[in-house]
């Protein structure tokens, strides 16, 4: 998976009230950051609360984050390219 710079979360980028989005949420708000917590950053969707690393991540062990400060688009190859997935982000023109 590819992540551009721009849509990743880290402790730097965290701000309460920021929107961000979730594959399995969707869009949603960071109403709260502790990084005093395994999980500090708490985002709600709609009336869905979840948890994330200050990465991003849902779990530690996760290769790659569940949170991301604009929606990705998924492009797929033209070659299938076994466990590849890239992700970009739409360009803002």
């Amino acid at each position: 998976m590819i992540i551009p710079d721009n849509a990743k979360i880290s402790k730097e980028k965290c701000k309460v009230g920021l929107d961000i989005f979730s594959f399995v949420f969707g869009h949603g708000t960071i109403i709260e950051i502790n990084f005093d917590n395994n999980y500090p950053i708490l985002v709600v969707f709609g009336g869905t609360y979840e948890s994330y690393t200050e990465d991003g991540k849902y779990y530690h062990y996760h290769p790659f984050p569940s949170i991301f400060l604009v929606e990705p688009i998924i492009v797929f190859p033209e070659e299938k390219i076994e466990g590849e997935i890239t992700c970009l982000q739409e360009d803002d023109n």
